[in-house]
């Protein structure tokens, strides 16, 4: 049976994965590795990351039944670049229920985006699109976010519908692969 290893991260002068901690204000309530690995036992899912990516997942895992753990190493809001979703990106918002959320966020709403050719004398227009439940494409909208907040919006609500969450902590591989 594979065992992990884990190690806890709470300063600038220990490694991961044999680099120098690149948070050195990282803060992290410490999880006794006796009770980790009895955690671990009881997990049906774990999810590495609690980004957009990993909160949808729990949340669709969440709708079947199933009680997934996120591992997040780090602490939400934080600065991450890549604001414009696609249209898919929108779908699966809101087959999660978070379309009004994300209205509420006042994220501006986009229709297309006007695409220049090189010395800018071109310039065509792609609209917005995603697939409908036949998988036929349609025009669709999507949000322009600040990924800050949209990321920590995405754990918290995944935290909310009953996702748990294990924070500050990193698992390194106990074999040398």
């Amino acid at each position: 049976m594979f065992v992990p290893k884990i190690q806890i991260l709470s300063g600038h002068n220990e490694t991961f994965l044999g680099r120098i901690n690149p948070w050195p204000s990282f803060e992290v309530s410490r999880v006794p590795i006796v009770d980790f690995f009895e955690t671990m036992k009881k997990i049906d899912v774990l999810i590495i990351g609690g980004g957009p990516g990993g909160s949808a997942a729990a949340m669709f895992l969440l709708r079947e039944g199933i009680t997934p753990v996120i591992l997040e190493q780090e602490e939400f809001p934080r600065f991450h670049i890549g604001e414009s979703l696609t249209g898919e990106a929108a779908q699966v918002l809101r087959r999660l229920g978070l379309e009004e959320k994300m209205n509420a966020m006042d994220n501006p709403v986009k229709h297309g985006v006007r695409v220049y050719g090189t010395n800018a004398t071109n310039s065509w227009y792609v609209k917005v699109s995603s697939r409908d439940q036949n998988w036929n494409l349609t025009d669709s909208t999507t949000w322009q976010v600040r990924r800050s907040e949209f990321d920590a919006m995405m754990l918290k609500e995944a935290e909310e519908r009953g996702a748990k969450i294990i924070r500050g902590t990193a698992i390194k591989a106990l074999l040398n692969v």
